[in-house]
């Protein structure tokens, strides 16, 4: 999208004062480790062949001999490590082999941002990390995993923009309706009649250097044909599954007031600072009024305000992920020249990773470190943004308990562990625990 490139910077660890290059076969033995110890509860599905393969050495500009990170790969499976010691050591991780040979965008977009960020650290050898940013210091919630939340692995392209055409010119979806559509179609909601879209007028960019001011029609009342949308549109579908995706897109878009664009003018989108027309969408849809959009930084730019901590920001990512509610994640470089709007929709406890659906076809998904550089003389500053709290309005209580009721059978000196899972809202209350006789008579609480 225009006005917003993404910026995935790496996350360092602060153990050390001086830097230490990492070579090839140190980062072979870290990017097997990850695999074999930890591959079941770190991927979606564990990988048959933890016999990994070097793709890639990334080579730094600014240091002669040394890498800024390595690409390893098995026949189900790849893992990015760093080249530096003092970045976080799995940078990261997918469960396909990734061919390097035809890297998604979106990826590749993150892999120069990591470049970047590993060649200030090989710039500056005495560098000390500040903890507070490391992920190593940064707490997690619990030491759990969720996700990936969304089935759908949509795209911007046929039959997504079918409902696209403005005048003579086929414009992309935009990133932030194919964002805002995936999540929407995680709910399938709204059920019933849509309000009416109103009218706007945009910039239509229509070539790399070609625009004109165009005014885009209301939109009539609709319900969304769920039934007919499909996880993937990779293979074949009909014209009613066709029809069913394109309406959605096109609805969300027109309700982010969205400034469309042609492939070759640089796609669809809204301004940096526009994002919260992405929030403005899901609630005018009907979705719950606590649907929020956050802003971390005021600025892309080093002298905006730090409005959230790393703790702060990855405390409530954490959060949405634990209720299992998918977000619309946006970010833009220091140059506020360009981002895209994606969707977090994981988060894996033990590596302190998160899952991220582009929205290019599944293209790239994977579980990448999210957390930025914090120095306090020099910002590699990433003006991230989200959307959270995104639900169908609450209609009853707020809170989902699973089991709801735990049946144990032990004598009294013998110790038993049950879990049960707590769900939804913040609440304040209490939780009573209640033992019963055989009888079912009270016993203690």
């Amino acid at each position: 999208m225009r006005k917003l490139l993404f910026l995935l910077t790496v996350a360092v660890a602060a153990f050390s004062m001086s830097a230490a290059p990492v070579d090839p076969s140190t980062a072979a033995k870290q990017a097997s480790n990850f695999l074999s110890q930890g591959s079941r509860a770190l991927m979606m599905r564990a990988p048959s062949n933890t016999n990994l393969e070097l793709k890639k050495s990334e080579m730094s500009s600014v240091k002669s001999g040394q890498a800024v990170y390595y690409i390893y790969t098995s026949k189900d499976a790849y893992v990015i490590v760093a080249g530096d010691d003092r970045a976080e050591t799995i940078l990261a991780y997918g469960d396909y082999c990734l061919d390097i040979n035809n890297i998604p965008l979106g990826l590749q977009d993150m892999l120069n941002q990591f470049k970047d960020a590993i060649e200030f650290l090989q710039l500056n050898p005495g560098l000390k990390v500040d903890p507070a940013v490391s992920p190593k210091n940064t707490p997690s919630l619990r030491a759990e995993s969720v996700g990936p939340l969304l089935s759908a692995n949509w795209d911007q392209e046929a039959p997504y923009w079918n409902q696209c055409k403005f005048g003579s010119y086929q414009c992309l979806t935009g990133c932030p309706a194919t964002s805002a559509a995936m999540v929407f179609y995680y709910w399938k909601f709204p059920t019933d009649p849509t309000p009416v879209v109103p009218a706007y007028d945009c910039t239509l960019y229509t070539s790399y250097w070609g625009s004109e001011n165009y005014h885009v029609d209301a939109l009539p009342s609709v319900t969304f044909d769920w039934d007919n949308m499909k996880d993937s549109y990779s293979g074949s579908y009909t014209t009613a599954e066709g029809n069913a995706v394109a309406t959605l897109m096109r609805y969300i878009g027109q309700a982010e007031r969205m400034a469309y664009g042609t492939s070759s003018a640089g796609g669809s989108g809204v301004d940096a600072d526009s994002v919260c027309n992405i929030c403005d969408a899901f609630l005018f849809f009907g979705y719950d009024p606590e649907t929020t959009h956050y802003v971390k930084k005021t600025s892309a730019y080093s002298g905006g305000t730090t409005l959230y901590s790393d703790a702060e920001w990855a405390a409530m990512l954490q959060e949405e992920m634990f209720a299992e509610r998918p977000v619309v994640f946006c970010a833009v470089d220091d140059s506020g020249n360009g981002g895209h709007a994606f969707n977090v929709d994981g988060y894996n406890g033990s590596t302190n990773k998160y899952h991220i659906n582009f929205g290019w076809s599944g293209d790239g998904n994977n579980w990448l470190a999210l957390n930025a550089f914090g120095y306090s003389y020099y910002n590699f500053s990433v003006y991230q943004q989200m959307v959270v709290g995104i639900q169908p309005p609450l209609q009853g209580p707020g809170i989902q308990v699973s089991p709801t009721k735990l049946n144990m059978e032990a004598f009294v000196e013998e110790s038993k562990t049950a879990t049960f899972t707590v769900k939804g809202q913040e609440i304040t209350g209490n939780i009573t625990l209640t033992l019963n006789d055989p009888s079912g008579y009270f016993a203690i609480d």
